[in-house]
């Protein structure tokens, strides 16, 4: 079936923590971030996820790609949580900043 597919088979390793440093550095942030916030309600950690998420991951400058995660995923800057809640929508045929 493989032959008759083209098909190339592959094997792939394990999973090993140690290879893939940049990932278990990110894990390692998430944690220490959320147990912080937490401060002994540890019944309510999923609560916190999205804001550590936010935070720590999605609008740290990144070396690697000399760039925001969240800009990246966006193509726009985050808006750096002001509140827009007392703003007046804009018409569909206005021009919006």
């Amino acid at each position: 079936m493989m032959d008759i597919g083209g098909i190339d088979r592959r094997l792939a390793l394990a999973y090993n923590p140690l290879g893939n440093s940049t990932a278990q550095s990110y894990i390692k942030l998430t944690k220490s971030a959320t147990i912080k916030l937490l401060s002994g309600k540890r019944d309510q950690w999923e609560h916190y996820i999205p804001w550590v998420n936010y935070c720590s991951i999605n609008v740290k400058y990144a070396r690697l790609h000399k760039s925001r995660p969240y800009t990246l995923f966006f193509n726009r800057q985050p808006n750096d949580l002001a509140d827009y809640s007392k703003e007046k929508p804009t018409d569909s045929s206005e021009i919006a900043d």
